[in-house]
């Protein structure tokens, strides 16, 4: 199954319509509306294979003149490098897997060979999951601005549990702005962020930015594109299905994100 399910202000009912946020400087908050779609197909997780490391015997030639003694210094056997497990990875072709609904508020669309999630509730976010439940996973794709808001932001949803009233994001936006934020019995707030202050997230609007977002068992971890920004543990939640999210700050105005190339990992 995909839900999807927009986020607006504090302590509202869940089955409310989203509004405007008041005070401006309110953290984004609440859950609104809930929308489903069937899944195209079950997922099989799929095994990567290891390189196979293979040694040659040479076997010296004998000579009648003794030959000095060469003795080597002994070196670590290099470490393959560690392929991460694929559970699933999606580019978008298959436009039944993922939600498409759109109206004034908010929407969901296959365009321009990607997904695309726009939002103009100021203080709000839009997510859009599939019902694939974790405790340990890594979630992988890359976001573009198309239009809106330099301070609008993009991520990944983990732990998402009881209709939306409980989950995590990690999240960046191309003005530099990243963050963990959780949404715990219906109150959202950010546990830590901060700006980016080494060009690592691509700035501007058009331009894409890779982010890897790993929540394994109370320890989350924030890339993008494959540099990290934030470590940081917290134990609120333990697990929940999965998903992508496009939020809009108190600035306002239609934040639409292209989404490409997603993927779900074992950490």
């Amino acid at each position: 199954m995909l839900v999807t399910l927009v986020l607006s202000a504090c302590n509202m009912p869940t089955n409310a319509t989203p509004t405007e946020v008041v005070p401006p400087d309110a953290v984004f908050t609440a859950a609104a509306e809930t929308m489903t779609a069937q899944l195209a197909s079950t997922v099989v997780p799929s095994v990567v294979d290891q390189p196979t490391i293979t040694k040659a015997l040479v076997v010296p030639e004998t000579s009648s003149t003794p030959e000095p003694t060469l003795t080597s210094t002994p070196t670590e056997t290099p470490t393959p490098t560690e392929i991460p497990q694929v559970i699933l990875q999606d580019d978008f072709s298959d436009q039944t897997s993922w939600y498409a609904y759109e109206d004034d508020r908010y929407g969901f669309k296959y365009s321009d060979a990607g997904y695309h999630i726009y939002n103009t509730i100021a203080n709000g976010a839009i997510w859009s999951i599939r019902e694939l439940t974790f405790s340990h996973v890594a979630l992988e794709v890359s976001g573009t601005r198309q239009e809106g808001p330099a301070d609008s932001y993009f991520g990944v949803v983990c732990n998402f549990s009881d209709d939306g009233d409980n989950y995590y994001t990690l999240v960046i936006g191309d003005d530099g702005f990243y963050g963990l934020g959780l949404m715990e019995n219906g109150e959202y707030d950010f546990l830590e962020s901060g700006t980016d202050e080494n060009n690592i997230i691509k700035r501007g609007q058009g331009i894409t930015n890779r982010i890897r977002g790993v929540c394994n068992g109370g320890h989350f971890l924030l890339y993008a594109n494959g540099e990290l920004l934030l470590d940081v543990w917290d134990d609120s939640l333990d697990e929940g299905i999965v998903g992508i999210v496009v939020g809009n700050k108190q600035t306002g105005g239609r934040a639409e994100f292209r989404f490409n190339d997603f993927a779900i990992t074992y950490p």
